[in-house]
């Protein structure tokens, strides 16, 4: 069983070790990256919670952090020219906006929904904040630095 959304988390983790450490990681970063991307999302644009090595989905659920997760990998990952990835980061914010973020009241977000949508707890768990201010601050460092000319 892998998550994908723990192969984008450890892409992003992988790129930003890469630049503190001057350590080549493309090799890992490229395995994760495609086995998520290739399996990881389902018909409607959403990554799901679990698939086999296979690519045989097992979880059709969708969680808020793998796409945030997901959002950070495009990013990294479109900074070192892999192409598509500006598609697929407005295709996470679309879905965390649309789906995860303001519900179920201002201010608040949903956790997990099933694979039509349907949410599948009444809490907001706090780690959801953590992913999501994370993936805002990843944004706003591209923004900076692009401005920048860095």
């Amino acid at each position: 069983m892998t998550e994908p959304g723990h192969h984008y988390e450890w892409v992003w983790l992988l790129r930003h070790f890469a630049r503190a450490s001057g350590q080549e990681v493309g090799l890992y970063c490229t395995a994760l990256y495609d086995h998520a991307d290739h399996y990881g999302w389902d018909a409607e644009g959403f990554v799901v919670d679990e698939v086999e090595v296979s690519g045989a989905v097992l979880k059709s659920s969708r969680r808020s952090w793998p796409h945030t997760e997901a959002l950070k990998a495009n990013i990294v990952e479109g900074e070192i020219g892999r192409r598509g990835c500006d598609a697929k980061t407005a295709r996470c914010i679309k879905q965390l906006m649309n789906v995860f973020v303001g519900r179920p009241v201002a201010g608040g977000w949903i956790d997990h929904v099933d694979g039509t949508g349907a949410p599948m707890v009444t809490m907001m768990p706090a780690s959801t904040l953590y992913h999501l201010f994370v993936a805002v601050a990843e944004g706003v460092r591209v923004v900076s630095t692009s401005r920048s000319g860095s």
